[in-house]
């Protein structure tokens, strides 16, 4: 019973937004120290496939040991990635 009671209040809250923030520690950049933050979305947030070969990134990892959501199975390669605008400025 107080399971249950517990799933029915969870499900009655409203869903709170997600946002991912990083924050530039690369030394010399001109943005270093400086962070961004986006509140993600439907329309904001994008992906790609993390075992793309044409990223050449080795990882440190059995991919047999991941658990990967459906969502993130279906990312696109790079080449085809809905990707950001360069020339928006996040950090004005």
């Amino acid at each position: 019973m107080l399971k249950s009671a517990v799933k029915n209040a969870t499900e009655e809250k409203p869903e709170t937004p997600q946002s991912s923030y990083a924050v530039d520690i690369r030394k010399g950049s001109p943005t270093f120290g400086k962070h961004v933050a986006v509140e993600l979305s439907e329309e904001n947030e994008r992906g790609i496939a993390y075992d793309d070969p044409a990223l050449g990134i080795e990882w440190l990892i059995d991919p047999s040991e991941l658990q990967l959501s459906e969502k993130d199975k279906k990312q696109p390669a790079f080449e085809a990635a809905d990707l950001f605008d360069y020339s928006v400025d996040f950090y004005a």
